[in-house]
């Protein structure tokens, strides 16, 4: 298999510690409709070595289409519990 780095964009260093309020793993709440999905895999850099300390982030559109993001313009309403936004940090084997 050829891995194909995707493009940097590091902007950081940051300091993760205490920060474990910004870890959100789950994207809905109860009584939000819709098929659910689990996303795994590992964060790999341009080696292929695991990168034990990065933060992978996901945005997802609800049913209608709505992004929970202030530069959606659109501003439709979102059902009641969907964040649509996931954040979590990765484990010392890239997972």
């Amino acid at each position: 298999m050829a891995l194909i780095p995707t493009p940097s964009q590091t902007v950081g260093p940051y300091l993760y510690l205490g920060l474990n309020w910004l870890r959100t793993e789950t994207l809905e709440g109860d009584g939000v409709e819709g098929k659910r999905i689990a996303l795994t895999g590992r964060l790999l850099d341009g080696n292929g070595q695991p990168v034990p300390d990065g933060v992978l982030e996901i945005w997802q559109a609800d049913g209608a289409g709505n992004y929970g993001h202030p530069e959606d313009r659109r501003r439709r309403t979102s059902e009641a519990g969907f964040t649509g936004f996931g954040r979590i940090p990765t484990a010392p084997d890239g997972s």
